[in-house]
């Protein structure tokens, strides 16, 4: 069974095709200039800029996005069960490796998607609860 073309297959195609467009273009004198240009300067940027736009490396870059995401939010329900599932933004940046944008946003997330719930206090004060970790549950 024949094995389908890669990108990297057709990145390899376009390099040749060059090269020897080049060498018709140049002549005979011209390999000793074309073969650096080609192979030190237009294959990487054609190879780098094809790995970085590939549907596979799309996919592994979401994939490695919600990991860190995932890792987040665990780190945020461990710092929620210390502290008998209320949180600050402040609580959060302060227990956790996030800065108090970033912690802002994540319990805005976990908020919009049902998992905690934002209170307005008294003092103006916002917190958030996560009703599963509230003592007594």
């Amino acid at each position: 069974m024949k094995k389908p073309a890669t990108q990297k297959d057709l990145v390899g195609a376009v390099a040749i095709v060059a090269i020897f467009t080049a060498g018709r273009v140049f002549g005979g004198w011209g390999w000793w200039v074309v073969f650096p240009i080609v192979f030190g300067g237009v294959l990487p940027i054609v190879s780098v800029l094809s790995e970085r736009y590939s549907p596979t490396a799309r996919a592994r870059r979401e994939a490695e996005a919600q990991q860190i995401e995932g890792k987040r939010e665990k780190q945020l329900l461990s710092i929620a069960r210390e502290h008998n599932g209320r949180l600050s933004v402040a609580l959060v940046a302060l227990h956790s490796d996030l800065s108090l944008a970033d912690a802002d946003l994540l319990l805005q997330k976990l908020s919009a998607k049902g998992h905690a719930q934002m209170n307005v206090l008294d003092d103006g004060r916002i917190e958030y609860v996560i009703p599963d970790l509230l003592p007594g549950k």
